[in-house]
């Protein structure tokens, strides 16, 4: 059986937030009580990134943002909300850090919209410029910032299933250079879709980057920027039903996440990148489930990095409002070291950085690791 982390580490609960179930909270009592809420209250959390050593962002499906203030001073305080996108294009689905001082952001269904900031501490987050393309390639779902030899780069994953590259010479003014099709004749998934939902930065070589794209059509796809060169292209799982909700990296390894269906499937997959991006090649699967007779469980986030321990470790939150985590051997073989509640029955967004992680759900906690 799974420990939870506190059990495992040894960590006082006031460190931990735990949720109980709506049945246990509501069995057999009143549901309202005689006293007033004073706190934020937030909509469902979509996407979340850092901006900076000290601030990280949280997007909302409403189209509002939060970024919040990590200093030791501010206790994590809210710093600033924000209206970043309209909610009818399904909210705030990227966030993408773009460089010092700069943040890019879906919009709708032809454009982004690029924030700056000139105080350092984002209090003063201003609508700086637009990166527009053709309707055909829909709202942006992930994105990631490249810095080469040949320039500054961001590429971003389209519900269409079209990668684009974009020159940001300019930071303000960027030029689409590149169009990546990487939608496929059989999806994955029964409704025929491509989002590009995660794209990850693997490697740098020859003033080119590689980076690693998952799509709600099952494939795994390793691109040059800002060449757009399809290095390999593999699906995650011959026999899988859906497609990949996320993706993360680390040095040669590839972490996966979709939503398992049926008690045989699996929803947290291992991989390794071969030397140059010509293929991948799985190690190791897991099902990260607490009820087994769930019909179906999605891994919505993952992320990871070196705890202050200096070992490394994963991160995954589940549609139950589970965050697992977890580390992988030398051979990719997968470890569970263990599991906390920390939101309601939906998945959260997770961020890494220096040894904290952000996961947002409705509520947003944060976790020294």
């Amino acid at each position: 059986m799974h420990k939870k982390l506190s059990q495992k580490f040894g960590l006082p609960r006031s460190s931990i937030p735990v949720l109980r179930s709506l049945d246990e909270i509501t069995g057999g009592v009143s549901t309202s009580l005689p006293i007033s809420q004073n706190n934020d209250v937030y909509t469902m959390a979509q996407s979340s990134c850092w901006l900076d050593d000290n601030h990280f962002i949280v997007g909302r499906w409403d189209g509002t943002a939060t970024i919040f203030d990590t200093s030791p001073s501010q206790q994590k305080a809210p710093t600033l909300d924000v209206v970043l996108s309209p909610p009818s294009h399904g909210g705030v689905q990227m966030l993408c850090r773009a460089g010092n001082g700069l943040l890019w952001s879906s919009n709708d269904v032809q454009s982004m919209a690029i924030w700056s900031t000139s105080t350092g501490d984002w209090s003063d987050l201003k609508l700086a410029g637009q990166a527009s393309y053709p309707l055909q390639y829909g709202v942006a779902n992930c994105g990631i910032a490249c810095q080469t030899a040949s320039g500054s780069w961001l590429a971003t994953g389209h519900e269409s299933g079209y990668l684009l590259v974009w020159d940001c010479s300019n930071p303000l003014v960027p030029i689409l250079k590149t169009v990546v099709d990487l939608r496929n004749q059989n999806p994955t998934n029964p409704w025929g879709l491509h989002n590009i939902r995660g794209v990850q930065l693997w490697d740098m070589a020859a003033g080119n980057a590689f980076v690693v794209t998952g799509s709600e059509n099952g494939d795994i796809c390793i691109v040059s920027i800002p060449t757009g060169l399809v290095l390999s292209r593999s699906c995650y799982h011959i026999g899988a039903q859906r497609g990949i909700n996320t993706v993360s990296v680390y040095e040669d390894w590839l972490l996966v996440g979709n939503c398992a269906v049926g008690p045989n499937d699996k929803n947290f997959w291992a991989y390794q990148i071969a030397s140059g991006g010509g293929s991948v090649n799985y190690t190791d699967s897991t099902n990260l489930v607490l009820d087994t007779s769930l019909p179906q469980v999605f891994n919505f986030s993952i992320s990871n990095g070196l705890l202050s321990t200096g070992s490394w470790s994963w991160f995954a939150a589940t549609e139950e409002g589970a965050l697992w985590m977890g580390s992988l051997d030398a051979k990719g073989k997968i470890s569970v070291t263990g599991y906390e509640e920390v939101s309601a029955k939906v998945g959260a967004a997770t961020a890494y950085y220096d040894n904290e992680l952000v996961v947002a759900a409705f509520n947003v906690h944060s976790f020294d690791c």
